[in-house]
C-alpha cells in the first residue's frame, strides 16, 4: 500500500523524492495512530468534506465514460466546479471541531442552491461544469498515475525479454 501511496505522490506531485513521501507517510500514519479515536475522526471529517465530493463527482463523470472519454475539458471543469464547494464545506466542519462555531463560506448561498443545504450543495456546480465541459473540443484523457518511470520501466522489460529471445 505504501508503495502505491508514494510511487502515485512522487509521480503528480514531484516535490520530494519517493523515500521522502515514505518518510511523510510514514511520520503522518505514526502521529494519527497515538491520537485518540475521536481526535482522528475530527481531524478526518474536514478532509473527508473536502476530498468526497470531488471525487464523488469525478467518478460519475467517469461512469459515462462513452460519452465523457474523449473529452478532457469535461473533467477539468467539473473538478474546478466542484472544488469551491468542497472546500466551503471542509472549512464549515473544520471551523465546527477546531473553532468553536460554524463558520460556513456558503451561508448566505445555500438556500439557493438545490441540494445545498444537505452537504450536496457541489451537485449541481459539476452538472455546469460538465456542461461547459462538452463545449470545448474532443481531445483524449491522459491518465499519468503511472507517470514516466513505470513507462521507461515498462521499456526496459520489453528490451530485456527481445534480448533474451535472442540468446535463447
Amino acid at each position: 500500500m505504501f508503495y502505491i501511496l508514494r510511487n502515485y505522490s512522487h509521480n503528480l506531485f514531484g516535490l520530494f523524492s519517493e523515500k521522502g513521501w515514505l518518510i511523510i507517510y510514514t511520520l503522518s500514519s505514526a502521529f494519527l495512530s497515538v491520537q485518540g479515536l475521536s481526535s482522528v475522526i475530527k481531524t478526518s471529517i474536514p478532509f473527508i468534506y473536502f476530498t468526497y465530493p470531488i471525487t464523488i463527482a469525478l467518478v460519475i463523470v467517469t461512469l459515462f465514460n462513452s460519452i465523457t472519454k474523449e473529452r478532457v475539458w469535461v473533467y477539468r471543469f467539473v473538478a474546478i466546479f466542484v472544488l469551491p464547494f468542497a472546500f466551503a464545506d471542509c472549512f464549515k466542519y473544520f471551523s465546527i471541531f477546531y473553532l468553536d462555531g460554524a463558520i460556513d463560506i456558503l451561508g448566505f448561498v445555500r438556500d439557493y442552491i438545490p441540494f445545498g443545504n444537505s452537504d450536496f450543495s457541489w451537485f449541481v456546480p459539476m452538472l455546469v461544469g460538465a456542461a461547459i465541459g462538452f463545449c470545448f473540443p474532443k481531445q483524449p484523457v491522459v491518465t499519468y498515475l503511472l507517470g514516466d518511470k513505470e513507462k521507461h520501466r515498462r521499456a526496459r522489460k520489453q528490451q530485456a525479454e527481445d534480448e533474451f529471445e535472442d540468446v535463447v
